[in-house]
């Protein structure tokens, strides 16, 4: 049921006016990042860390810079040879 204009969902919530709080923290964090991840920073930070915990580190940023697959269904018939699947269309 939809609310009437000017009727909110909420009537006992946040105070019309008031700060919120949470933009305040996203604004600090952001400027906290922006001041300790500089390229020269991270570079020194990863140069201090041992071959698999700077790989771990590699690896957990992957995500952020690659495109993510899309996982695809379908079925292969056992006698089907490599190269009737590269020839079979995409759908």
């Amino acid at each position: 049921m939809p609310f009437k204009k000017g009727e909110s969902g909420n009537p006992t919530g946040r105070p019309s006016g008031t700060k919120n709080k949470n933009k305040e923290l996203k604004i600090r964090i952001e400027e906290l990042l922006e001041e300790e991840f500089t390229p020269p920073k991270i570079k020194a930070l990863l140069a201090e860390l041992k071959a698999q915990q700077k790989l771990d580190v590699l690896i957990k940023l992957i995500p952020y810079v690659t495109p993510t697959m899309k996982a695809i269904e379908g079925s292969i018939e056992q006698n089907m040879s490599l190269a009737d699947l590269l020839r079979m269309p995409e759908e």
